[in-house]
């Protein structure tokens, strides 16, 4: 956790969270599982996401980080910066690159669902609270290689 983080959390993918404020978008995740063990990338279409197109994001493996290669605006905002094409560690403040590579990699290795849950500083303005879940995608060999990440403020 850092000072902006009140919970980071792993949870498995059965049974299914009970996080109401993403329970649309979960829905939608599990509906895509069908029979695999987590959905793809290309189980999607643009439109399932329809209302959250601007607080949504997708980052893919690269190494052993990964890079964004959607950035919604509601994200942006947020972190005051544009990270398509960025690495997901780099969105995170000083000092919480190794936290955030550890969360990663717990989530790849055990096919869990992210959910992060805090208060970011505004400039100008008190706290905002935030959360976010993280949601793997797999490729055809059945490896997390994506996730759809998605904020709520």
């Amino acid at each position: 956790m850092s000072e902006y983080t009140d919970l980071i959390k792993q949870i498995p993918l059965d049974p299914r969270p009970d996080l109401p404020i993403f329970s649309n978008i979960l829905e939608l995740y599990y509906s895509k599982r069908g029979s695999k063990i987590l959905p793809s990338w290309s189980d999607f279409i643009i439109t399932d996401f329809i209302g959250w197109h601007a607080n949504m994001a997708l980052s893919e493996k690269e190494g052993g980080d990964f890079r964004f290669r959607i950035f919604g605006t509601g994200f942006a905002d947020l972190f005051g910066s544009d990270f398509t094409g960025k690495r997901l560690c780099e969105s995170m403040a000083a000092g919480h690159t190794e936290a955030c590579k550890a969360h990663f990699v717990n989530l790849v290795q055990e096919k869990h669902i992210g959910w992060v849950k805090g208060n970011l500083p505004i400039e100008g303005r008190d706290f905002l609270p935030f959360e976010v879940i993280d949601l793997p995608l797999q490729d055809d060999n059945g490896e997390v290689t994506k996730f759809l990440h998605f904020i709520s403020v």
